[in-house]
């Protein structure tokens, strides 16, 4: 019986394929990359205008963002716990530092007793997963909605390492959204720079933010169910809060003595 060899594909037929796939690839991640940061600016509003106070059970400041605000940006009540604790404690109620948190910085907290890992480790639907990250215990990842996407969380030498990544990585349940992980992860290694929810940010693994958060009776020392004050302008009312923005305790510079341990 006569057999037909099936033709092989030329060289110029590959490439053409080969062409058409990192074309598209390109555009892809150009796409997101343009889209990233359209509601940065009114996320940080809704955080800066909104109520803070101390949530007792858990011993962590928390937003209470309006119910329009938590639609559109599609978020829990859950979350005002953890946007709480990055704004107010993290960043200490400025404005261009959680913009850095929002854009995917890679931030170092002071954690030797491990109340910060528990506490972000046992937000809900927080689940076990892994990263190319270094870190001495398991790695979580945390949803956290449309915009904000997710939270990657870990340790390292008695610090605790958190950032916002711009997708979830969970190829079993996620597929489209570890593909656009993938697309972020090459967007890293083009531009050396992390790929958050809401743009992308030169502090890095290997440049991270240093940052010690501030106590609860210092960021937010009214409980839930009292008199909240403004986010924006709870630590500016603050003696501790007023020495710690003149320092400028950010980034790489060492941390005063003045700052305030997260107990």
């Amino acid at each position: 019986m006569l057999r037909v060899k099936a033709p092989t594909p030329s060289f110029g037929h590959q490439f053409k394929w080969c062409f058409m796939v990192v074309a598209g690839m390109v555009a892809a991640i150009t796409i997101r990359h343009n889209r990233r940061g359209t509601e940065l600016d009114p996320l940080l509003d809704a955080i800066a205008s909104s109520k803070v106070c101390l949530l007792t059970k858990m011993d962590t400041c928390a937003v209470e963002l309006t119910d329009n605000s938590a639609i559109h940006f599609d978020l829990h009540e859950a979350e005002n716990p953890l946007f709480g604790f990055l704004y107010q404690q993290v960043a200490r109620g400025d404005r261009d530092k959680m913009r850095d948190i929002l854009m995917g910085a890679h931030v170092l907290l002071d954690d030797e007793r491990g109340l910060v890992y528990s506490f972000l480790t046992q937000l809900p639907s927080a689940k076990r997963r892994i990263s190319s990250h270094d870190s001495d215990r398991a790695q979580y990842g945390i949803p956290e909605g449309r915009v904000v996407s997710t939270l990657l969380v870990g340790t390292l030498h008695n610090q605790t390492w958190f950032q916002l990544e711009a997708s979830a990585w969970d190829p079993w349940h996620q597929p489209l959204s570890s593909i656009g992980h993938v697309l972020d992860c090459m967007e890293y290694f083009v531009l050396g720079l992390n790929v958050g929810p809401l743009g992308v940010s030169r502090y890095t693994e290997r440049e991270p933010i240093v940052a010690r958060p501030a106590s609860t009776s210092d960021a937010c020392p009214l409980a839930c169910g009292d008199k909240p004050v403004d986010a924006s302008s709870a630590w500016r009312t603050n003696p501790i809060g007023q020495r710690y923005f003149r320092r400028q305790v950010w980034g790489r510079a060492e941390l005063s003595q003045s700052a305030v341990r997260f107990q």
